[in-house]
């Protein structure tokens, strides 16, 4: 969590309004993964001048999934060739570390596979994504989540004049960003791009906060839950979804039930953040952490684990 300014703009004008808490998905779940690497990363502002493969490929797909949604929401047909092209500029533009030129034409071919598939759909989601009788609400909707917590917390911060001040609240607000949001016939859908290697287990589908806090951002603005949560993975040409009611015995759902579940985890992971002690969490996870013995070497704690096809 971060104490932040609330800014307002008066004729021209930045003013200063007060002071409020804030975090996002990634740093709740950051934490979850290690609270020591979150408190490096988002705490002591500790960042590696490292660019990562997986996070500069995702980048670039991401943006030009962006682009051609953003475009289609303006009634705007982006032809394949010019998308390719659009995304050939963000490939370069990221400077990806590739280990070969191999490598680098590889990644590359299937980003323009996944864009192939916008121009012809294969799975449930890519159809969903691209049906003339879609209706795009928000491509990128940021949203601001309001979180009450059980009691006021205080949070020392520094001023914008660099003088050092105590916030009290018993509010935490959750920023962030959704990818996609539609509606269909049964309802809203939420899309979020993946360009991982492996889908999530199921364990991870039913426990990972990321759609339960999209989903309380969407009954907030629209005044009812997505029918259906994708994670689109673009790299795999693959999809996981989060239904609102169940079906069948296979099938993760995220209804009211899942929310209030959520939103007491999430308090929980507050009331963590806000003590002074974050221990590590060794785990393989460590070998793509910017503070274990693999990078920074700033986490005594961090495992050594090295995957086999590591360099």
């Amino acid at each position: 969590m971060i104490v932040k300014p609330i800014k307002t703009e008066v004729a021209g004008i930045e003013m200063i309004e007060g002071y409020r808490l804030v975090t996002s998905y990634s740093q709740i779940d950051k934490y979850l993964q290690c609270p020591f690497s979150w408190f490096l990363k988002y705490i002591e502002k500790i960042r590696a001048d490292i660019k990562a493969k997986a996070l500069e490929y995702g980048l670039a797909v991401h943006e030009t999934m962006e682009f051609y949604f953003e475009m289609a929401n303006l009634g705007v047909f982006v032809p394949h060739g010019e998308l390719v092209k659009f995304f050939y500029k963000k490939f370069k533009d990221h400077e990806i570390p590739f280990d070969s030129e191999d490598e680098e034409k590889e990644y590359f071919k299937e980003g323009v596979v996944a864009i192939d598939r916008i121009y012809n759909p294969v799975n449930e989601v890519e159809k969903i994504m691209v049906d003339p009788d879609t209706e795009i609400l928000g491509v990128e909707e940021d949203f601001e989540l309001e979180i009450e917590l059980p009691s006021p917390i205080k949070v020392a911060y520094i001023d914008e004049d660099g003088n050092p001040q105590i916030l009290e609240t018993d509010k935490v607000y959750i920023i962030g960003f959704i990818d996609l949001v539609l509606r269909t016939k049964e309802g809203i859908v939420v899309v979020d791009h993946k360009s991982g290697k492996t889908l999530f287990s199921k364990d991870k589908l039913e426990e990972n906060l990321q759609f339960p806090i999209y989903a309380m951002a969407i009954l907030e603005k629209y005044g009812e839950l997505p029918v259906r949560s994708f994670y689109n993975f673009t790299k795999l040409h693959k999809h996981q979804v989060l239904v609102l009611e169940k079906v069948s015995e296979k099938d993760v759902v995220l209804d009211e039930a899942r929310l209030i579940r959520s939103k007491t985890e999430i308090i929980g992971v507050f009331k963590k953040m806000n003590k002074p002690k974050h221990t590590a969490k060794p785990s393989f996870l460590c070998y793509w952490c910017d503070y274990s013995v693999h990078k920074l070497n700033v986490c005594k704690r961090s495992s050594d684990f090295k995957p086999k096809n590591a360099k």
